[in-house]
């Protein structure tokens, strides 16, 4: 399914899954509102036509300029995630683990938390 599909779906049957999405985008830390179009574009692209091919194994470790995109990457896509699952199972909020909760109570802050998520 297209990402749009899947969000308009959560939008029609997760009960205020909007609010709740739209709140957490509101207090990202994320560089990208959405980093779904740049991590599409890495996965998509990979076949072994695109792949570049490496002779020496050193030629394998990239510049610490680019190692340091690719884990602000990984941190960015991990919120976006985060936001989504959250904006879903926010009913639950009181069950879930505080390891998934505090970054949001951190981005939020505790009363804008407790008014959107319960």
């Amino acid at each position: 399914m297209l990402k749009r599909d899947v969000l308009q779906y959560l939008e029609e049957y997760c009960h205020n899954f909007k609010l709740r999405f739209s709140t957490l985008v509101s207090a990202k830390t994320r560089r990208e509102a959405d980093p779904y179009r740049v991590l599409s574009a890495h996965v998509h692209s990979q076949s072994p036509l695109v792949l570049p091919s490496y002779k020496h194994l050193e030629s394998l470790v990239a510049p610490e300029k680019k190692i340091r995109e690719c884990i602000a990457l990984q941190q960015d896509v991990a919120e976006y995630l985060g936001d989504i699952l959250l904006a879903i199972f926010a009913d639950k909020w009181a069950s879930l683990p505080s390891a998934i909760l505090a970054p949001a109570k951190a981005r939020l802050g505790a009363d804008k938390a407790a008014k959107v998520f319960v």
